[in-house]
């Protein structure tokens, strides 16, 4: 059996960051490159079955980032598991948004205006998991609302980011849309307006976008 205190995610991470083509080093629990911010790190916290994977990454004005994955299994397996999640999701657009390191395949880059301020968006695709034997059928117009919800907010910092999530559990639905890290609940009325499928077993689609001022 695996010691939790022998899981070393910031030192996966580090590893995955340097496949990527970033190189950083270890500060006080984080991970640097050039030794400026951004800095990023991760936490995993095991449970019995399945475990949590938290992705934070500090910026400069003293906000940070929290990303949260499930990881499926326990010991080093469940947390590799959580890695990959992230990979899937975020990292893509984090690497773009903060060390200019883009992969067109992972994410779409584009310019909004937003209350009177020109953004670079960083727009994840759309992320989906499911149970063996499920059909994953997500409305066409999924991408568009929760654009058009971030179009309409009024945002004032040089940095936003925004995180969608659902899920379909037997049926069951759950909702989760956060901007700043806070509950968003125009993005999650959004998302809650689109015609769902309902249906036995698991699916989720999950997508995380960055937003960052030109200059």
């Amino acid at each position: 059996m695996t010691n939790p205190d022998d899981l070393q995610p910031t030192q996966d991470l580090q590893h995955i960051l340097a496949h990527h083509g970033l190189q950083t080093e270890e500060y006080n629990g984080w991970l640097v490159a050039n030794g400026n911010f951004p800095a990023i790190r991760a936490q995993w916290t095991p449970g019995p079955s399945n475990g949590r994977l938290d992705i934070h990454l500090r910026l400069a004005s003293g906000a940070t980032i929290e990303e949260a994955f499930a990881g499926i299994g326990t010991g080093q397996a469940g947390m590799r598991n959580g890695l990959q999640n992230f990979m899937q999701n975020s990292l893509h657009v984090l690497l773009a948004g903060f060390w200019q390191i883009t992969d067109p395949d992972q994410v779409a880059i584009t310019n909004w205006e937003i209350s009177g301020r020109t953004y670079t968006a960083y727009s994840g695709y759309l992320v989906t998991r499911a149970t063996d034997g499920v059909d994953v059928e997500i409305p066409q117009a999924t991408l568009d609302v929760i654009d058009q919800a971030i179009l309409n907010e009024k945002l004032t910092s040089d940095t936003h980011w925004v995180r969608t999530f659902f899920a379909n559990v037997n049926g069951q639905f759950t909702f989760e849309s956060l901007l700043d890290n806070e509950p968003w609940d125009n993005g999650e009325a959004a998302v809650r307006s689109l015609p769902w499928k309902a249906c036995d077993g698991y699916y989720s689609a999950r997508q995380f976008i960055l937003l960052r001022t030109q200059g």
